[in-house]
């Protein structure tokens, strides 16, 4: 299957055939090299299309057209993200019609993003870029992504955990340097106690707990889940103080609710040291979990908050902690060398007692 170009006066139109039907239009072109681009491109979409024919918009058109969609319904964050990649971060892609993104064209434009930018955000970029491309496929714009480009591997550091001894000096720490403001000291105990992320404790309101049974059910959450968490009892004391029948129970003294990154400030540095510029918002999650592994090895004085493990998945929750269910690798090791009645012939010296079944594997005669 193949075009052909033919010249009506100046101007070449091309015509081809495809699922029995002749298609034939004019390039509005005079110069001939132009218009066996564009008679390319319409034999590609015809391709792709031949009952359906959708019209391919370009990188930044698809972009426009996702904010459109999405602005209402996705989270402020994930929609910024994609803003700054259609403002910011299209490189030589941004009027590229996306049947046209090929992995020749991707691997370039990233090596573009990673001559100021790290490979942590390349692979980001990459992620938003297949975001928009899978959209396009469920919309039925495209049969398939166009590219295949793999993520970078990237060198994971280790992230500053809270020593669990000192949780309850950093609280205190917390609240000296709060002082009257009751909004970031009531946030870390919400984030160590109940484990929510920074933007559930933002939106957290007094009716959703229950003191009666001692749980709470945030109401906005990342996953749109609604369910019940229980509440350890020094929660449940320290908010009592201030407990009101309905509301929000993260308030500004005007009214008005907390912005993104209120545990940014002084619940993200440690006593006696300063924040280093990349920790995260949910820096709580860190002690929670740190808090967990100490709990898991019994190492943890029982005067310490208790955290909680919110995510369904159990399995998740512990993975979260390095050790996905199991015992601490150092307990595993201990109970290695522990000497109970059928290993103490380690500890004496002498020979393991043979059984029947090993003897005979290991017998020449068998």
């Amino acid at each position: 299957m193949s075009v052909s170009l033919f010249r009506v006066g100046a101007v070449w139109h091309y015509r081809f055939q495809i699922g029995g039907t002749r298609q034939q239009r004019s390039t509005r072109e005079t110069d001939r090299h132009r218009a066996e681009q564009i008679a390319d491109r319409a034999l590609r979409q015809a391709k792709l299309w031949t009952h359906d024919s959708k019209e391919l918009p370009t990188l930044r058109e698809l972009v426009a057209q996702w904010l459109v969609v999405h602005q209402r319904t996705a989270s402020r964050a994930h929609a910024k993200v994609v803003d700054t990649f259609g403002r910011l971060h299209l490189y030589e892609l941004a009027d590229v019609l996306i049947d046209e993104l090929s992995t020749d064209r991707v691997e370039l434009a990233r090596v573009r993003h990673l001559e100021s930018h790290a490979p942590v955000s390349a692979n980001q970029w990459l992620k938003v870029l297949r975001l928009l491309c899978n959209w396009a496929v469920r919309r039925g714009i495209l049969p398939a992504v166009p590219f295949r480009v793999r993520a970078l591997k990237v060198q994971k550091k280790p992230r500053a955990i809270l020593p669990v001894a000192m949780a309850l000096a950093w609280l205190d720490a917390i609240d000296a340097a709060e002082g009257d403001r009751t909004g970031v000291r009531t946030a870390v105990r919400l984030m160590l106690g109940l484990g929510l992320r920074e933007s559930e404790t933002t939106t957290a309101r007094w009716e959703w707990l229950d003191v009666g049974r001692q749980t709470y059910t945030p109401g906005r959450t990342k996953g749109r889940e609604a369910d019940p968490l229980p509440v350890p009892a020094w929660l449940i004391d320290y908010l009592m103080a201030d407990w009101k029948p309905a509301g929000p129970i993260l308030q500004k003294a005007n009214g008005r609710p907390y912005p993104a990154g209120i545990t940014l400030g002084d619940a993200g540095r440690q006593p006696g040291r300063r924040r280093t510029p990349h920790h995260r918002a949910s820096l709580a999650r860190h002690v929670r979990h740190a808090a967990i592994r100490g709990w898991c090895a019994g190492a943890v004085d029982p005067a310490c908050p208790s955290p909680q493990e919110p995510h369904d998945d159990r399995g998740v929750s512990r993975g979260r902690h390095g050790h996905r269910g199991r015992r601490p690798a150092t307990h595993r090791r201990e109970d290695r060398f522990r000497i109970t009645p059928g290993n103490a012939w380690r500890a004496s010296g002498e020979l393991h007692p043979a059984t029947p079944a090993m003897t005979r594997n290991h017998d020449p005669k068998w």
